[in-house]
């Protein structure tokens, strides 16, 4: 691991927040290419580590997670050019996998840690919607674990008003089977991953993670 390159990526980004233009950024193209290169290399030290537990990451490369900076902005409103953040999905298929996945968000004031599915097709979400119907306990035990929710909490993006179709609003699990995504998040201060070995710590969090992810993957095999 380098120097402490953490503290002046989240510099940079806060600047490119602030500087978000092409200008600036080809500018300090150089500032990004010394910054990005070892956050990759930490983020595949960190894919190493986690294929301890998760052999299915195996052979998954930082490159295959890793997202990039240019904002696809032909269909926003919103023209500005560049994220203001790093990000990276760490799955079997890096950032193209659909199933459970640990996606990394690197950003001034909005840093986190997240684990589980977002925005499944909709016949997993069926499929999700019946195994929690069927074994919802198994899941709610793996969300009440002290360690797990200590670190972690539900953060679905979107939720149905009332019970799917099929449920009743009373079902013992209806805030789980409102959910249209299982999304379950860390959100940190930017100290999390600038102060000390950001990867070690990571790897440490996500090891209380491992059942929730396990359960969401049911249906995929």
């Amino acid at each position: 691991m380098s120097d402490n390159y953490m503290t002046r990526l989240f510099e940079y980004l806060g600047e490119l927040r602030d500087n978000n233009n092409r200008d600036w950024f080809n500018a300090n193209k150089q500032r990004y290419t010394l910054l990005r290169e070892p956050w990759l290399a930490d983020l595949q030290r960190l894919i190493d580590l986690l294929t301890h537990s998760r052999p299915e990451l195996r052979g998954v490369t930082a490159r295959d997670c890793a997202y990039r900076i240019y904002r696809d902005i032909r269909f926003k409103a919103d023209k500005t050019p560049y994220k203001t953040y790093f990000s990276a999905c760490i799955g079997p298929q890096g950032r193209k996998t659909m199933q459970s996945c640990i996606y990394l968000h690197f950003e001034p004031g909005n840093a986190g840690v997240y684990c589980g599915i977002w925005c499944p097709e909709p016949d997993k979400l069926r499929a999700i919607r019946a195994l929690i119907d069927a074994d919802g306990d198994e899941l709610q035990r793996a969300i009440h674990d002290p360690q797990f929710a200590s670190l972690f909490r539900f953060m679905p993006f979107d939720k149905l008003k009332t019970a799917p179709k099929g449920y009743s609003v009373n079902h013992p699990h209806i805030d789980l089977l409102c959910a249209k995504d299982f999304t379950f998040g860390m959100p940190v201060p930017d100290s999390y991953f600038t102060q000390g070995d950001w990867v070690t710590r990571v790897a440490d969090d996500l090891q209380h993670t491992l059942q929730v992810e396990r359960f969401l993957n049911y249906v995929y095999d």
